[in-house]
């Protein structure tokens, strides 16, 4: 049975060359494409200010995006964006706005990204007064590290998972001190 001790260091080459090819698939994002991210972050923070939810869905939700009102539990109510074109290659394939229970006040927001990767560097260099939210505890790859910065009045954080730490996988968008 000698023959069958090779099998891990083969299963730990092809785990090795299959997560190289994972991380390999999604390219960096371009200055413009970043650019492109933060003025949407800096818009949707503008209009996370006003008090009617009518009023911020209507720019929030990019031409082409639709939204569907969920029902919540006790005091919140979500409300799921449609998949959308952040910017580029940047794309938002999914994303949540939390309300109050009357579905009338937004409490935060969030937006996965994919397409093209944002990295800490690029973050930093937008926002260089970041502050770090929260760290992974270690348990987990599916866990996050949270940078985190006030815009327009408004707590942006900049999830990086545990799977690419160079890679913005989520934006979220809330009051300081809203948990949602």
């Amino acid at each position: 049975m000698k023959r069958s001790q090779p099998v891990p260091e083969l299963l730990l080459l092809l785990s090795l060359l299959v997560a190289g090819s994972a991380t390999a698939a999604t390219s960096a994002a371009t200055a413009e494409e970043a650019d492109a991210t933060w003025r949407l972050v800096e818009r949707w923070s503008l209009q996370l200010a006003r008090s009617d939810l009518v009023a911020q869905l209507s720019p929030l939700a990019p031409a082409g995006s639709r939204s569907e009102a969920r029902m919540g539990r006790g005091d919140s109510a979500t409300i799921d964006l449609a998949p959308f074109v952040v910017a580029g290659r940047i794309k938002g394939p999914s994303g949540q706005i939390y309300t109050d229970a009357s579905g009338r006040i937004i409490k935060g927001i969030t937006l996965s990204l994919g397409g093209a990767c944002i990295s800490r560097k690029q973050m930093g260099r937008r926002y260089p007064s970041f502050n770090v939210l929260s760290v992974p505890s270690g348990h987990s790859l599916d866990e996050s590290t949270v940078f985190g910065t006030v815009v327009n009045g408004i707590q942006i954080g900049f999830s990086f998972s545990e799977h690419d730490r160079d890679c913005m996988d989520q934006l979220k968008l809330s009051w300081p001190g809203e948990r949602f």
